[in-house]
């Protein structure tokens, strides 16, 4: 039985002609949230809410 390798990559001229014709990957790196929305989403959720009004009640005072 031979020996198989893996699959080569393309060539630099079939990568410059895949990208001539517009069929590379583009990197989209944007965000539909600011930073200041997703923490305030987290740090106002009803959970933390919850926790907040249980932490404030505490033991009975006297």
């Amino acid at each position: 039985m031979a020996a198989t390798t893996g699959p080569e990559g393309l060539s630099a001229a079939e990568v410059a002609s895949r990208r001539r014709r517009g069929e590379a990957n583009a990197a989209v790196s944007r965000s539909s949230r600011s930073y200041a929305l997703i923490l305030r989403t987290n740090v106002f959720s009803l959970f933390n809410l919850v926790l907040d009004l249980f932490a404030g009640a505490g033991p009975p005072r006297r």
